[in-house]
């Protein structure tokens, strides 16, 4: 068991998602002052990153990191089609209600 875990370490693939989640972390900070789309896009990523550090020890982390990061996905289409939408309509709908300019 701990040979696996050590050669799993030296492959460096908790490392960087360990560097991308605290960066990620960093930006959902960044977020809290701009819109819940943001908020949520910059959250779920950076739980999808943490869940894929676990994803190298446990196969339950790995279909965690699957589900948590198919919403991440959605969330930022949904997030990049609602600003644009709010450019070309001057409809906001990224705040979580229906507001018009």
């Amino acid at each position: 068991m701990m040979a696996n875990v050590l050669t799993t370490a030296r492959t460096g693939d908790s490392l960087w998602c360990g560097l991308w989640g605290f960066l990620t972390l960093f930006f959902f900070v960044v977020t809290l002052r701009k819109n819940l789309c943001l908020q949520t896009v910059f959250l779920t990523l950076a739980i999808t990153f943490f869940l894929l550090i676990g994803a190298n020890y446990s196969a339950q982390c790995k279909k965690a990191a699957g589900y948590v990061g198919f919403f991440c996905g959605c969330s930022a289409i949904y997030t990049a089609l609602a600003e644009v939408y709010e450019v070309c309509v001057c409809v906001c709908v990224c705040h979580g209600v229906l507001c018009l300019h």
